[in-house]
């Protein structure tokens, strides 16, 4: 992951981002969108840079002939709390179906900092099922986002397209999903043929059956205290707890030390206690990033 968050420091000293899009702006009443009365789907306006607008996000055409769009960003990230994305738009008298977030939608990233800002005004999004794809690092930073609720028809979700932070609580896959889920109620996003868990938050349960815990899953989850790890996980991708500063608890029950990719424990709590089959304590003292006396034994009569 080559992006960074700016430090609070760079963010005080920087202004808020600022968007100007023509057709949007001033309070002429000819510039505000209508709602076509027949199938009630939003009827855009364009913008000068050759995209769309209801007022309140962009859309930008993918496939003319398909006739499909996606969503872009917000008009004004400083007043959108509350994203709802339609089934379809309507765009000069066509109809075209919502199939798509776009990278860094509701992300604020600044160029000259190569880093992400905090986006602490949205609290809520709703997607359509028309949605198919939701791209990467599209609600990075977005550090108000309570909930998160994938519909079945989502088929590609990018890397570091969500944001751990305290707020978000809970995370579900709709059932019927061919490629993802949330089983057991684990508050989590899982690549269901890999066994991959790709996100997870401060309430996630790692169900049993899980092999691998995926690049940065739970990177700043800084509402995450204690996390265990059943059995069946035998690989932790790079960053996977980074700068989990309030974790302090780690219990492992695999009796092999999965294997580590780079900074899976970098920025934890320095006095976070692992816990590890008894039989298992010199291995996982050899192999994992923790310090003699931090490492214990909890009995392998409990392992699961």
């Amino acid at each position: 992951m080559k992006k960074h968050r700016l430090s609070f420091g760079m963010l005080a000293a920087m202004l808020l981002m600022a968007f100007t899009f023509v057709a949007c702006g001033g309070d002429n009443n000819d510039d505000t969108p209508v709602i076509d009365p027949v199938v009630e789907v939003p009827s855009l306006l364009p913008t000068e840079d050759g995209m769309y607008h209801d007022n309140t996000l962009i859309y930008r055409i993918t496939d003319e002939q398909a006739q499909e769009v996606e969503v872009v960003h917000p008009v004004d990230f400083s007043t959108c709390s509350k994203a709802e994305i339609p089934e379809s738009v309507n765009i000069n008298g066509e109809h075209y179906a919502v199939t798509a977030i776009a990278d860094d939608a509701f992300a604020i990233y600044d160029e000259f900092f190569n880093a992400y800002k905090y986006n602490n005004v949205l609290e809520s999004i709703s997607f359509s099922h028309s949605v198919k794809r939701i791209g990467k690092y599209a609600f990075f930073c977005c550090t108000a986002l309570k909930s998160i609720f994938i519909p079945k028809e989502v088929t590609e979700i990018g890397v570091g397209t969500f944001f751990a932070d305290d707020a978000l609580e809970e995370i579900i896959v709709q059932e019927g999903n061919p490629l993802y889920d949330s089983r057991q109620g684990c508050n989590a996003i899982i690549e269901t043929k890999e066994n991959r868990l790709v996100f997870g938050c401060k309430t996630s349960v790692i169900p049993n059956g899980i092999k691998t815990i995926g690049h940065y899953a739970f990177w700043d989850c800084i509402g995450l205290t204690e996390i265990d790890i059943p059995s069946s996980v035998t690989s932790i991708e790079e960053g996977g707890f980074y700068n989990c500063e309030n974790l302090k608890k780690v219990t492992c029950r695999n009796t092999t030390p999965p294997a580590l990719e780079d900074d899976v424990f970098e920025w934890i709590d320095e006095e976070c206690i692992l816990y590890v089959p008894d039989r298992s304590v010199d291995k996982y003292l050899s192999q994992w990033p923790f310090k003699s006396g931090y490492v214990k034994a909890f009995g392998i009569s409990v392992d699961r």
